[in-house]
């Protein structure tokens, strides 16, 4: 199969869906930039320009550079801007255009790619949308913000822009409509695209999105102090000056296996002496200080007045707060042990006066006459959900304010496909993690653990998720 872009001509391939045995057909490893490395690292992303012959497109590309979260190795590139499209009928054989649907992956902006290995198009491409997803620059490299032209920030956001322009400008050519397009995610996919609806530089190329536990108005979303905190960044690396363009500069020099390992050791430290009393030092979104072309002008809040009016789904899994039990567990049971008005004064917004007495409250409600322990399972899952989570609908009906259709749903279903419950805990019987509602609407084969055997009551939730997903993307 051979489809003309504006750019050249692609090569794609057949697979055949797990979920139907049907086949469909996709084009992978699409560059939509030029390498981001040498002097565009830290740039905003610049265009891929033509290229001759034909593009094989059969086989996937690199993600960017990253951890690797099943063994812990650095994986991926710096040259790692490219999208996959996945249509369910030969392009030259549709007859009528169909629904668009990009996903934006999560990962907290440090981990994640558009691979088949996580977001698998064998679901939601029997119900006759196009599935497209994409590549981000990520962590420092994506998300580092000096102030300046030459390190301005959102260089991860500014490369979803710049891929979705390509789908709005190529789309057409896969048999997808131009002019229906649906951009979803979660998590931090989720924060991306609230972030796309209220920025300037984002009007007029989707018409819908879906938000899956994440909004742009969450305590931690944003990087605040983005430029200090780089500079903590430079004091792993050796960097003592105060300068950003010479810091910029020093920068470009470092690898980007040197940048990822001070970035991560940097932020494992903060992380550390704070447990229990700030977010941890991150480098994603931040409100940008060069205003000229900024994706992020202004404070989210401030930024929707001005905003596209869209249809939204939007809503969470009820057991989000599974999320904390990490290697840092029990670190948090003892910062909980020796301070819980710690906990509640970071991350609910109190008078001084009245911390205590609501701290008491919190912990009377979620642990009643019991101990604070690693046994106290349930109940620490619960109060991390509303920690965590709670402005969720605070973000909400803050959007609704602007007159936006705003569709509500819960994801409470417990089945063998919960991967993220397994992950971080082995004795879950009951409710959804985070992002345990991904792998019921894309294949997955995470951390070597494949899926393939599907039945019921997993194949009915599948058939379920899709169906709405799909119907909201065809019809708002």
């Amino acid at each position: 199969m051979i489809v003309e872009v504006k750019e050249g001509k692609l090569e794609g391939t057949t697979n055949k869906s797990v979920l139907t045995g049907k086949e469909y057909y996709s084009f992978l490893g699409i560059p939509y930039a030029k390498p981001p490395i040498g002097d565009l690292r830290f740039r905003p992303p610049v265009r891929i320009e033509k290229w001759n012959g034909i593009l094989d497109a059969k086989k996937e590309a690199s993600p960017c550079i990253q951890f690797n979260r099943e063994n812990g190795e650095i994986i991926g590139s710096e040259d790692c801007l490219f999208l996959n499209i996945h249509t369910p009928e030969p392009p030259s054989e549709i007859k009528i255009v169909k629904p668009v649907m990009v996903y934006i992956h999560g990962g907290a902006f440090k981990f994640g790619s558009g691979a088949n290995k996580f977001l698998g198009a064998d679901y939601l491409i029997n119900y006759d949308i196009i599935c497209v997803t994409l590549n981000y620059r990520l962590h420092t490299l994506g998300f580092l913000n000096l102030g300046i032209n030459e390190c301005a920030g959102n260089c991860g956001l500014k490369d979803q822009l710049l891929a979705l322009k390509w789908i709005k400008e190529n789309i057409a050519q896969f048999g997808g409509d131009r002019n229906n397009i649906t951009i979803f995610g979660g998590s931090a996919g989720a924060v991306s695209i609230h972030l796309h609806i209220i920025s300037p530089l984002s009007k007029g190329i989707f018409n819908k999105a879906i938000l899956q536990s994440g909004t742009a108005l969450s305590a931690r979303s944003l990087t605040e102090n983005p430029i200090e905190k780089a500079f903590k960044l430079g004091r792993e690396l050796g960097f003592e000056g105060n300068d950003p363009k010479e810091f910029t500069e020093f920068l470009k020099k470092q690898s980007a296996e040197h940048l990822l390992i001070a970035s991560e050791k940097t932020q494992l430290i903060y992380y550390k002496e704070t447990i229990g009393k700030s977010s941890p030092l991150k480098f994603s979104p931040s409100i940008e200080t060069i205003k000229e072309n900024a994706f992020l002008p202004d404070h989210p809040k401030n930024l929707f007045k001005t905003a596209e009016q869209m249809p939204l789904l939007a809503g969470l899994n009820d057991k989000e707060g599974r999320l904390v039990f990490s290697d840092y567990y029990p670190d948090l049971i003892q910062s909980l042990q020796e301070d819980f008005t710690n906990i509640i004064k970071q991350n609910v917004p109190c008078h001084p006066s009245k911390i205590k007495e609501l701290s008491d409250k919190v912990q009377k409600f979620h642990f009643g006459d019991k101990l604070i322990r690693s046994e106290t399972y349930e109940e620490l899952t619960d109060l991390y959900t509303g920690l965590l989570f709670r402005n969720f609908y605070d973000s909400l009906e803050y959007i609704e304010e602007f007159n936006f259709p705003v569709y509500l749903y819960e994801f409470s279903f417990h089945g063998k496909f919960n991967i993220y419950s397994k992950i971080y805990t082995k004795n879950a019987t009951t409710g959804a993690c985070h992002a345990d509602e991904v792998p019921y609407l894309f294949h997955m084969n995470p951390f070597g653990k494949t899926i393939s055997k599907i039945e019921e009551p997993e194949k009915t939730v599948i058939n379920n998720m899709c169906t709405m997903w799909t119907n909201f993307a065809k019809t708002g």
